[in-house]
């Protein structure tokens, strides 16, 4: 029996939850969808004022995905840099980071089942969202 070259491609997905597309165009911020790629993205502060943006006018950033989605905010200083959030303050929480995750300060979105988990302040833990350093748009 004789065979010609054959090629064999497969695609599986397992778990449970909504799959999501992210539209590339996006990252490029000509899109008005969210510009970040699903799962944990690090953000690190230069050694100017720098503005970690977690969410912008429309929506919330890293809200859809539990702890699989969240920024980790590296070298944060109070003193010059912000975050920004989508929304108002009495929509989030702060708390300590969950424990398997890196150490700091907890960003969470108040929801009526659990709190979501959008951004980690990595090695902060005194943070207030009624500072100068937490801006809501």
């Amino acid at each position: 029996m004789g065979h010609t070259s054959e090629n064999v491609s497969f695609l599986a997905i397992e778990g449970s939850g909504i799959l999501e597309a992210v539209n590339l165009d996006s990252l490029t911020g000509t899109s008005n969808s969210s510009p970040v790629l699903p799962g944990v993205q690090t953000l690190e502060a230069t050694e100017s004022a720098d503005t970690f943006m977690l969410g912008d006018a429309s929506e919330a950033y890293y809200d859809k995905m539990g702890m699989q989605d969240y920024a980790l905010m590296m070298g944060f200083d109070s003193s010059s840099d912000t975050i920004q959030l989508h929304g108002s303050a009495s929509e989030y929480q702060l708390g300590a980071a969950p424990e398997e995750l890196p150490q700091g300060t907890g960003i969470f979105v108040k929801n009526s089942t659990s709190n979501e988990l959008v951004g980690v302040v990595s090695g902060v833990s005194d943070l207030a969202l009624d500072a100068d350093y937490f801006s809501f748009v």
